[in-house]
This record gives C-alpha cells, structure tokens and sequence, in this order.
C-alpha cells in the first residue's frame, strides 16, 4: 500500500485492489511555519532535562513532524518511545497505526486500532483506523460497520466517506457506494476526479450502463485511472510500494466436545446395530483449511484447497473419524453477482478403515437484488461410494452407494447496515441407488433398497453483530426424507421409512485478533423416525479456538 491519507492533510496515492487512488492530504500554507515552531520546540527541549511529559510532547511533536514527512523509520522509533512513556496512549497508537497501514501490514495496524479502542472505546479516529484496517483485509462488512461507528464524530472527514463507499461496493451496495464517494468528493474537491471514476463503478454494478460510461469519460478526462488505465504507483523511499491480494488463506482449530449420543457417521445419520448409538463422550476435534488462487482478478477467481478433520474420542478411540477434502473450483463475477463451480473429494475414515469415497460437482449462482437483499442458488451431484468395514455388524454400508441430487436456494435480507442478517432457504436432494423397488424387505438383511429416498430441507436463521468483533448466530432446520421401499430394519420388514428431522444450532464468536477467534457452539438433533431403530436425539456443546494465517 503507498502512503495513507491524514485526516485530509496532503495528497498522495494509495495502491490497492482497486487500481491506485489519490487521496486527501493538503499542505497547509500554514505547514512551513508549523515545521520551524516545531524544530524550535525541539532544540529548546534538547537543550535542558526533560520531565516525562515534556519528553513525551517532544517525541509526539518530532514523530508526527516525521509521519508527515514521511520519514516512516523514526517517525515510528519516537512514537514508540512516547507509547513507552504513556501506554495506551490514543495519539501516538492512531499514528502507529496509521505508519502499519502505509506499509501494507493491515493485520499488525488492526491490532494497533484495537489496542487504542480497549483504553478509550469512544475513540472515532481509531474506529475508523479499524475500518480501514479491516477493509484492507477484506472484511468489508466489519469495515463499513466500523466505519459506520466513526461517522458521528467524523462526519466531515472525507476519507472516512472514501472507505465507506469502497466497503459499500464491495458489498454490492453499489447505490450506498455512489452516495459516499459523492460525499468524500465534496469534502475534498481533489478527490473529484477519482470520485467519478469510483461512482461510474457503483453505476456499473447497477446496470445503469450508459451513465457509467459517461463517469468514466470525466474521470479519464480529469487524469485519473480508469477503466484499465495505469495510475502513478505510489513511491515511498524511491520505490513502488503496492498492496497485493494475498493468494493464499489458511485457517485452523481446535475444539473440545460434549457429545450426549455419539453418531457414528460423519453425516449425522446413524447406521443401526454398531452399538454406540445413545452413548456420550468427550470429543476433541482438530479442522484445517488450505486454499491457493492460481487466478485472481476482478472478473475470474480460480483456485485448490484442501480441508481436514479429525475427531478423538475419549472413550469411543474405535470410531474416531477422518474426513480429508480435497478441492478445485473457479468463479467468475457476473456484474453485480458471481457464479461458482467446484469439485469436492471426500475420502472418510473411521477407526483407521475406509468409510466412504464421494467425488462431487457442485454450482453456487450468488445474485444480489438490492442494497440489503440477495440470493444464493444451489446444484450439487454427488457420488458416494461406501466401503465395508470391521465395525458394521449388519454389512448394512456397503449397500448404501448411491448418486445423490440436490438443489436448492436461500435468500438472505440484511439489516442494521448489513450488522445482521435473517435467511430463508429450501432445498430438495434425493439419493439414487441401485436396488429398484421392492414389496417387501428382508427383516435384519440390508440391501441398496433401503436407502433411496427423497428430501425436503427448510432452513431459517439470523445472524447478527452485537459487537464490532463478536457474531451471533441462530439457525432452525426441518428436513423430510420419504424413503422408496419397505425397509429392512423395521420388525416385519413391510414399514416404509420416514424421517422427521429437527436441527438447532447456536453460534457466538469473538475475535480476539485479526488472526485468533474464540467460539462457542451448542447443536441440538432430533430425529423422529417411523422405525424406532433410527430414532434418536443428541446433543453436542463445543468450545472452540481458531486461528486465521
């Protein structure tokens, strides 16, 4: 990232995923005799012992004397100084903050921010630092609600209006984003050509073509980069200093878990006869999730990943299950909304045996329809390939190969400034396998017949922000599954299998920092089968920790 604008002091570039964008900062007619007083202070400080406060006004004074000069190195070395003798200090940690933003260290500058909000919570120039921090992440929706919080108290500084409309139109608030780009570029009439160039964006992103096309004549006429032009890169100690989108993500976590009826499946669904059914344990389970981008633009996004799970029973070592996924997927932006295709291995353990084997293809079409409003639509075709292993008493796995179809949609409407959510979905899959139709099933003999069915999911859930970095979110599913065939679990083997299904979970996470969260679940299941068989309820608390690198 090049250097950061100053509560609207000077202009300089600042490079980023958007192209380069000239920025407020003015100097002052003011500035020369502002420098001269300053370096007054100084000598006259140097030439006598400084008490603490005086030497802390002479470090606060040189460093921010040096911020604006650029001089990032010492500025940093005196602010740091002054820190020692005051911690917490709100200046010098905003300026702080304020030097980790313009060298591209968005992670370390969001700590910074937070260190400053936990002693002084009304801080508005550090709420907004957290906004720009956290944008510069990619976390437009926490940016823009703490930009949002900054507001009342800034309301005439144009860079917050800046951030809050590039947040905004990378939410696909492309409306909202015009609105403040508009504003910003009243506030700091250098900025208007640049603002031209990000409304004609926010009027792209709505369709409105032709008025578009006409920002993007007078942005380009003004001199700004537009539409694929090159911009002046920023230059900071004689070279070019842009801030890149990272092409890699890497998470990990660890959980630990009460589980008062331990399924055996991975799944959830319980296979009858294995003899853990309706016994609880202690669990730990240890996730990880690797992605690469090979192709990473504004229109196409491409990628692999691989994502892991292990769970450790205390008790129940024999049904530890691995799950490893594999992936690949491209995306491709489709104006305001994206389409995305992935393919998915799944290969499953339990106790150290092949469980299953799937490979699946899936499509996710996501659709904004307004500001607040948009819509995920789903396709997914799966292969499931179960093995035989030592555990299965019945041999009943192996018989449940099948080719499974799902589709379906859920819509999502925002509210308080996109700090929550509520979502409405319905989906419908069924599970084809190879065992036709029957009259009449063999009691205590599973085959293929037992399995094909077709499923009807309802989804409901909120999800909302009580805090800048806590979550909340609540989710009640109901799922049917109509089953094709007399089934050979029930007693005299001519009882077609229905399933009532109940799903409640509860999520809160906290982020502790840009890279660590906390997180506590709490999922409730019951399963109200016609076959007392595959009846069952559970309940699972989890306690986890997770990190982002």
């Amino acid at each position: 990232m090049g250097h950061v604008p100053v509560n609207g002091d000077l202009h300089v570039y600042e490079s980023g995923r958007h192209g380069n964008r000239r920025l407020g900062w003015r100097v002052s007619p003011l500035y020369p005799l502002v420098v001269m007083l300053s370096l007054g202070f100084v000598l006259a400080a140097a030439a006598r012992g400084m008490e603490p406060d005086e030497q802390y006004d002479w470090l606060i004074s040189k460093g921010l004397y040096l911020y604006h000069a650029q001089e990032d190195a010492e500025a940093q070395r005196l602010l740091n100084e002054a820190l020692t003798l005051r911690p917490g200090d709100r200046t010098a940690g905003y300026y702080l903050g304020r030097l980790l933003l313009r060298s591209g260290r968005a992670d370390e500058a969001e700590a910074r921010f937070r260190e400053v909000l936990r002693a002084h919570p009304d801080d508005a120039k550090a709420r907004m630092g957290l906004g720009m921090a956290l944008y510069h992440q990619g976390n437009y929706a926490d940016a823009q609600a703490n930009l949002s919080a900054a507001e009342p108290s800034l309301g005439d500084d144009a860079l917050l209006h800046y951030y809050q409309g590039l947040a905004a139109s990378d939410l696909h608030q492309y409306k909202q984003a015009g609105e403040r780009f508009v504003k910003a570029g009243s506030l700091d009439q250098d900025l208007g050509a640049d603002v031209r160039y990000r409304r004609g964006t926010s009027f792209y992103g709505q369709g409105r073509y032709e008025e578009a096309v006409s920002e993007f004549r007078a942005a380009t006429s003004a001199g700004v980069a537009a539409a694929g032009m090159a911009a002046a890169p920023p230059v900071q100690g004689g070279r070019e200093e842009p801030l890149r989108q990272r092409r890699w993500d890497l998470n990990a976590a660890l959980s630990l878990q009460y589980d008062s009826n331990v399924i055996l499946l991975p799944s959830g669904v319980d296979t009858p006869g294995l003899g853990i059914s309706r016994q609880d344990d202690f669990v730990t389970v240890l996730t990880g999730r690797g992605e690469y981008r090979f192709i990473q633009n504004d229109t196409w996004t491409a990628g692999a990943g691989y994502s892991f799970y292990q769970n450790l029973h205390a008790k129940l070592s024999d049904f530890n299950v691995q799950d490893n996924t594999p992936t690949i997927y491209a995306q491709r932006r489709l104006g305001p909304g994206s389409l995305r295709f992935q393919y998915l291995l799944d290969y499953v353990t339990v106790g150290g045996d092949s469980y299953l084997l799937s490979n699946a293809l899936q499509s996710v079409l996501t659709y904004p329809q307004s500001e607040r409003t948009f819509t995920q639509g789903y396709f997914r075709y799966q292969n499931k390939d179960f093995k035989s292993f030592d555990l299965d008493p019945f041999g009943a796995n192996e018989t449940r190969d099948a080719n499974n179809y799902l589709v379906g949609a859920m819509q999502y409407l925002s509210f308080a400034n996109r700090r929550g959510h509520v979502r409405l979905g319905y989906t419908f899959d069924t599970d084809r396998t190879a065992g036709g139709d029957v009259d009449r099933a063999v009691p205590g003999r599973p085959s293929s017949t037992d399995w094909s069915y077709f499923g009807h999911r309802f989804s409901t859930g909120v999800g909302f922000r009580p805090l800048p970095a806590t979550s909340v979110d609540l989710a009640f599913d109901y799922y049917r599954q109509n089953y094709d065939n007399p089934n050979s679990f029930s007693f005299d083997g001519t009882t077609v299998r229905k399933d009532n299904i109940f799903l409640l979970t509860g999520t809160a996470v906290h982020e502790l920092r840009s890279w660590l969260w906390l997180g506590f679940q709490y999922s409730y299941t019951r399963d109200d089968a016609n076959i007392p068989v595959f009846s069952y309820v559970r309940h699972i608390v989890s306690f986890t920790v997770g990190g982002r690198f």
